[in-house]
């Protein structure tokens, strides 16, 4: 699936599961950016004023993000991660795609199956 990264910068996406392209969003934006499904209903709010307990558990049914970052793979997080790119070049000075890609590089080196995220 292909969502489009909503944020005051540059228009970018991000591709993957669904669960995958929120937990990534999550991690490199901080709750700063929402998602919205290309040719799709499924949306994930902007989520840095709060909510995110309530959101996890209407969406996922899970009570918190670790437990959302229980059910995912260092490697399958690290591509969705890789996955985020910018329609056209960048033209802002925020440049969250190569935050993104720095995370992802650094779960795909993970040896140990865990995540490190808490």
């Amino acid at each position: 699936m292909k969502f489009e990264i909503i944020n005051p910068s540059d228009e970018a996406y991000i591709e993957g599961d669904f669960k995958l392209c929120c937990l990534a969003t999550l991690l490199f934006g901080e709750g700063k950016y929402s998602l919205k499904q290309v040719d799709g209903d499924l949306e994930m709010p902007i989520l840095m004023f709060g909510g995110l307990e309530d959101w996890l558990k209407k969406t996922f049914d899970k009570s918190s993000l670790d437990e959302l970052f229980d059910d995912v793979s260092p490697q399958s997080l690290g591509k969705t991660l890789l996955s985020v790119h910018l329609a056209r070049e960048r033209t802002s000075l925020n440049n969250f795609t190569e935050h993104a890609h720095t995370l992802g590089k650094q779960l795909l080196s993970k040896k140990d199956g865990k995540t490190g995220c808490r």
